[in-house]
């Protein structure tokens, strides 16, 4: 698929390590609470294919059509498109045949499947809305980096329901391209 090539210009720049554990920052997966709060960001970045020790490795899932609706508005955002959502969604087949015209590394992060950055080693999964669950299994398995009470608060992720999450049209792209995301966040 077109956007695995996508993927494999982000993947040097999307792991963590630090304190022998692992982390894949997946975009739309609260990858900057991490990265920021507990990877210190860029200073712990690691070759995936040349890791050091690692005795724990986590990554956070979240519903592939959730995680499909916040990318397509955060990339409207940043890259202020005038298209809507829908209307990308209704197109979606367009976008997903590399149209030149979207050539953004940006849009493509936001939209890769999951399955890319967790296929990558053996990652312990955690549903994007039961994150608090993450800092106290570190906690207690004492493996740092320790997460403090106050980035548990932090985390604490609020569910947002989308329109279109439930939409036959988003429903249909999920079947289509993020079938495998679909059945590991649905087996979490």
């Amino acid at each position: 698929m077109w956007l695995y090539k996508q993927y494999l210009q982000i993947r040097p720049t999307h792991f963590y390590h630090r304190d022998a554990v692992l982390y894949p920052s997946i975009p739309k997966n609260s990858s900057t609470i991490w990265r920021n709060r507990v990877f210190n960001n860029k200073s712990n970045i690691v070759n995936i294919d040349n890791l050091p020790n690692i005795e724990y490795a986590f990554a956070i899932i979240r519903n592939p059509a959730e995680r499909l609706i916040s990318g397509l508005q955060e990339w409207i955002k940043r890259s202020k498109r005038t298209e809507t959502v829908e209307q990308i969604i209704d197109n979606f087949d367009h976008y997903a045949e590399w149209d030149v015209s979207v050539n953004d590394l940006n849009f493509y992060a936001h939209i890769m499947p999951q399955t890319y950055f967790t296929s990558e080693y053996d990652f312990e999964l955690f549903e994007f809305h039961n994150q608090n669950s993450i800092a106290t299994h570190l906690d207690k398995h004492n493996i740092a980096p320790k997460v403090s009470d106050s980035i548990k608060k932090y985390i604490k992720t609020p569910y947002k329901t989308y329109e279109l999450v439930d939409d036959p049209r988003t429903i249909k792209i999920i079947q289509q391209y993020y079938a495998k995301d679909f059945d590991i966040w649905k087996n979490i």
